[in-house]
């Protein structure tokens, strides 16, 4: 069973005047059996910075997210592809065709409020609906609802999901680090 943990770093919270400013994802498969690498599951990644003539945003969020506009804009050296919404969507598709998901073997999303924040965004993405959506399941997982305890009151952030899984490590704010951390919480959960 494969699972896609996908993360944005937008401008904002309001996916009508703000944008995407990077995509990260990490397919991967939970199962304990399966160990191909050092953290002992398979994970493929995807990351890409989204180009724009302009950004628009809210100024919490242009300021977290300053290392990423510096990248975009070329004020700072990144390793990473720097392309258009829609071309990162298409290659995000490519990717998992590439890796064995189709149409027919869906992959289901799991991330971290997932549904009430990026799929909002992704949904007004050109390329979205066409080269993305059709590969996954209907349905997807918050890690943070995994680790949910009535104590607590409301689903558990990010980094207490982390927390509380034995692992000490800051939420990045960065796509493809907070797609990773997802992906070793839900995992955590099915070893």
């Amino acid at each position: 069973m494969k699972l896609l943990s996908i993360d944005l770093e937008t401008s904002g919270l309001d996916p009508n005047s703000c944008c995407v400013l990077e995509i990260g994802c990490v397919l991967f498969d939970p199962d304990p059996e399966i160990a191909v690498n050092e953290t002992g599951r398979r994970w493929e990644t995807f990351n890409r910075l989204i180009s724009h003539k302009r950004i628009v945003g809210e100024p919490y969020a242009l300021a977290m997210n300053a290392d990423v506009i510096a990248e975009i804009s070329g004020r700072k050296e990144t390793h990473i592809s720097i392309v258009p919404i829609t071309t990162a969507l298409a290659d995000l598709a490519a990717c998992l065709r590439a890796h064995g998901v189709t149409e027919e073997n869906k992959v289901t999303v799991v991330g971290k409020n997932f549904d009430r924040f990026d799929l909002q965004f992704l949904n007004r993405c050109p390329g979205w609906r066409q080269h993305v959506e059709p590969l996954l399941e209907r349905r997807s997982l918050d890690a943070g609802s995994l680790l949910f305890s009535p104590h607590d009151g409301a689903v558990l952030p990010l980094d207490k999901c982390l927390e509380r899984i034995g692992v000490r490590d800051n939420v990045a704010h960065r796509a493809l680090d907070d797609a990773l951390q997802v992906a070793t919480v839900v995992s955590r959960f099915f070893s």
